[in-house]
């Protein structure tokens, strides 16, 4: 698990000035809406670096804007309460992992490419990641642990647009740090599926 780097106070301060100046100026966030907690999360999660934290905003907002049709829009239950129901995504309530952080929950078994859309698994991971880091300072700050139960998945549950698409919002379009990605129950044919997931990693 990566160090993790929190700034003082003073710190911290200073980059959120800089950094909401730098947001009102930028054409892809200046009508976003972006609260102060949030930009909070983005220095959080870009070690307070203003410049990577306006970058991952710009990103967040260009996400916003192609999903919901505008940059200020945000989702809410009523667009992702149906997919939350199969039990495929979930924020464990009152658990945490070894080293306190919460836990994002994933069975991808349950997933079928043919029957559900794509968009339906990243708008409720962008959902539940939105939620977590609004309602619990750890994960705002320090992170979360994503568990992926892969027992009894299948190619039948993988799709390579929502491959791509998830792993996005992993990577660099939510102001979250993935302190860490856990499998557990890997398919004897893993190897092979990790080279076909690593290709849809950005």
């Amino acid at each position: 698990m990566d160090a993790v780097f929190l700034p003082s106070d003073a710190e911290l301060a200073a980059s959120l000035a800089q950094l909401k100046t730098q947001v009102a100026s930028n054409a892809s966030t200046a009508d976003a809406n972006l609260s102060e907690g949030l930009l909070k999360r983005a220095l959080w999660a870009k070690h307070n670096d203003v410049k990577a934290s306006e970058r991952l905003l710009g990103a967040y907002s260009d996400w916003h804007t192609r999903t919901l049709g505008s940059p200020s829009m945000r989702l809410s239950i009523v667009h992702v309460h149906a997919f939350l129901l199969t039990g495929i995504l979930e924020v464990l309530p009152n658990v945490k992992d070894r080293d306190g952080l919460p836990i994002v929950y994933m069975r991808p078994n349950s997933y079928l490419p043919g029957v559900i859309p794509w968009q339906h698994v990243v708008n409720a991971l962008v959902y539940l990641l939105e939620f977590l880091t609004t309602t619990d300072e750890t994960a705002a700050k320090y992170g979360f642990t994503f568990i992926c139960d892969m027992k009894d998945w299948g190619w039948s549950n993988f799709g390579t647009s929502y491959a791509a698409n998830f792993f996005a919002i992993l990577s660099g379009r939510f102001p979250v740090r993935i302190r860490k990605f856990i499998l557990v129950n890997p398919p004897s044919i893993f190897p092979l599926v990790w080279k076909v997931m690593r290709a849809c990693i950005v």
